[in-house]
């Protein structure tokens, strides 16, 4: 990778060879804007941040819904050298204040749904000392820091003084895992590696460059940020939502003429669900994580071809599929990393078996520098030269890995990783909760639901159908259980660990309250 490549350099690059492109759609609002537009808005972002003192290897904290000013603020941020950390939009009470805590950070863009959240915990983050509102008039200031709107903030912002273009090696963003081995991680991302996920991502042929991308993901994921990033190196647009919507997929493809999108696999058979007659539209590219068992079926019925490929925040997706996906398999080690399945003391199991995958690269910058002010995780993670992705695989005769399994008490549910740990910790707290185990069972949707047993604590009476609206007040949405069981006490093992593997197999039965039915 060189220099010229690194988002903000090549933005700028192209920019300069047709400012009036139209470059990003948002099709929940209509909004578009060209390249030149784009860019304006990261120079003004990145010369009010600096205005703020913001300079090299400064945090900055976000929590916005996908949007163009949303992009802009990471990118200006970036102009300048800063680290832009975002968090979950649906995070609140100790999720948030642990990441706002863990950056350290002294200013926060939010947006105006994710202002009482983050004004709960206030008082728990001693480092905040400005909050600016996105998309919003701002607040009267009855909070112990300032509160600024984005008009006030941006208003007359300097032409941003940098020193030197952003290099492969420096950090693009700090992206927090869904921590799926405890609390949440701030992955360090260099551009290297940033650069490299995206032009892995499937297809990977020169008739899909310079097309639109549809892109209905989070800011707080790191696969918007790779759309947004092959649509700058491939001259094409991209168009946005901060949520998929399955109501509005094929309205948006055909307004926008899309010709490539990602999509979960989950939302692919809800629309192989949902669609009974023949579509006419424009897409002919689908990446499609995990893919589904009956993806023939689903490139049949909508004429395009599927592909797939495994990453994760840390790594630059190591397995991707060259051509068509194989039904289960999350494609072949890709040209420039070294990938071995191995056991639990690193040697690396015999073919056929199931192991860990762990991953190193052949270039330098194209995979994570680390976790954020967590050098023993980092070491664990990295140990013997190879990132430990935690999840197992085994792979076949012609080089296709398939997953088999996650990290232990890991949980996926609706795209995001939820640590179990991290789950029942919450829980727990509440007072008339004694134990509580937390599991993933098997959803329709190819994903988890997430079910937890509940031990009373002394002296209190519990019922899954006055604790769960309590949750819901509690927890992240996507963390929120749908199954709740009540029981006595939890199966442990002679060290008193809960055996968890004969929970998930038992599952919901007809002691299990569900929210759905109800």
């Amino acid at each position: 990778m060189t220099p010229d490549l690194v988002l903000p350099t090549r933005l700028e690059a192209i920019v300069s060879e047709d400012p009036g492109a139209e470059f990003i759609h948002e099709a929940n609002t209509g909004r578009t804007v060209t390249r030149g537009q784009f860019w304006e808005l990261v120079q003004s972002w990145a010369g009010a941040l600096q205005r703020r003192s913001l300079c090299e290897t400064t945090p900055l904290l976000t929590m916005l819904p996908t949007s163009v000013d949303a992009l802009a603020v990471w990118l200006g941020a970036s102009v300048i050298g800063a680290i832009e950390a975002s968090v979950n939009t649906d995070n609140k009470g100790a999720t948030l204040s642990y990441i706002i805590n863990d950056v350290g950070a002294r200013m926060m863009v939010v947006g105006p749904q994710q202002m009482d959240a983050v004004a709960s915990v206030l008082e728990e983050c001693p480092t905040l000392e400005l909050i600016v509102i996105l998309g919003d008039d701002g607040e009267p200031n009855r909070l112990p820091v300032e509160v600024l709107s984005a008009d006030e903030f941006l208003d007359n912002a300097p032409t941003p003084s940098v020193t030197r273009s952003p290099e492969p090696f420096d950090i693009s963003a700090l992206v927090y895992t869904s921590g799926t081995t405890g609390p949440s991680k701030g992955v360090l991302l260099p551009w290297g590696q940033l650069y490299t996920t995206t032009i892995w991502i499937p297809p990977l042929d020169d008739a899909a460059a310079g097309g639109v991308i549809y892109a209905p993901f989070p800011t707080y994921h790191i696969s918007l940020r790779a759309y947004l990033y092959r649509a700058a190196l491939s001259g094409g647009q991209l168009v946005i939502r901060p949520r998929m919507s399955m109501s509005a997929f094929w309205s948006d493809i055909e307004t926008y003429g899309c010709t490539f999108s990602g999509l979960l696999g989950t939302m692919g058979r809800i629309l192989m669900s949902g669609s009974q007659q023949q579509i006419k539209h424009s897409l002919r590219y689908v990446t499609m994580v995990p893919v589904i068992p009956d993806v023939a079926e689903f490139e049949n019925q909508f004429g395009v071809v599927v592909s797939t490929m495994f990453t994760q925040t840390e790594i630059s997706a190591p397995l991707v599929s060259i051509g068509a996906a194989v039904p289960g398999s999350c494609g072949v080690v890709r040209p420039g990393v070294d990938v071995r399945l191995v056991d639990k003391n690193d040697y690396e199991v015999p073919h056929g078996e199931v192991g860990e995958l762990i991953v190193r690269s052949d270039d330098p910058w194209t995979m994570n520098c680390g976790y954020w002010n967590k050098p023993s995780e980092t070491a664990v993670a990295w140990r013997n030269g190879w990132f430990h992705t935690g999840d197992s695989f085994r792979v076949d005769d012609h080089g296709n890995f398939y997953f088999v399994d996650r990290s232990e008490d890991a949980i996926r549910r609706r795209g995001e990783n939820i640590s179990s740990t991290q789950l029942e910790n919450l829980i727990v707290s509440h007072p008339a909760v004694g134990e509580v185990a937390a599991v993933g069972v098997k959803s329709p949707m190819e994903e988890d639901d997430v079910m937890i047993f509940v031990v009373p604590a002394p002296g209190h009476v519990v019922t899954a159908s006055e604790l769960h609206p309590q949750l819901v007040e509690m927890l992240p949405r996507f963390m929120c259980p749908r199954f709740i069981e009540v029981v006595d006490e939890l199966p442990k093992t002679a060290t008193l660990k809960v055996m968890k593997a004969g929970l998930r197999s038992r599952g919901p039965s007809v002691a299990t309250w569900d929210a759905e039915a109800h």
